[in-house]
This record gives C-alpha cells, sequence and structure tokens, in this order.
C-alpha cells in the first residue's frame, strides 16, 4: 500500500500522459475490431477505456516514483 502522496502537478502530468498512451494504445486495438466488423466506433470506445486506465496507472506511478525516490 502506497500512503505517500506525490505532488499535484507530478500526478496531473503523469495521468495525463497515462491517459494519452492510453487511448493510442486503445486507438490501435479498437482500429483493428473496425477494420474488421466495418464499424465505426471501436476506436473511440476502447481507446477512451484504455485511457482511462492509462491515467489512473500513470497517477499511481507519480505516486510510486515519489515513495522510492524519498524511501
Amino acid at each position: 500500500m502506497l500512503t505517500a502522496r506525490a505532488p499535484l502537478g507530478r500526478t496531473l502530468l503523469f495521468g495525463l500522459v497515462g491517459a494519452w498512451a492510453g487511448f493510442a494504445a486503445g486507438a490501435l486495438g479498437g482500429l483493428l475490431v473496425d477494420v474488421v466488423t466495418a464499424s465505426g466506433f471501436h476506436l473511440a470506445l476502447v481507446g477512451h477505456a484504455v485511457a482511462v486506465l492509462g491515467a489512473v496507472l500513470g497517477s499511481r506511478r507519480a505516486t510510486a516514483v515519489r515513495t522510492a525516490s524519498h524511501g
């Protein structure tokens, strides 16, 4: 369990980068599904779902980096 808090700016930055990376990865998977199924909504749906996951993992990473450097 992580109990230390990272500075707000670092948490936001890591969360934003994680969201961008998550959307990019999810959109690639969604694009493949869109091509196979000839639909047009999987790219955005999967991209945004993975973006949320990326933001959560990014903000947790910011806390883990602070804990490791100060612990």
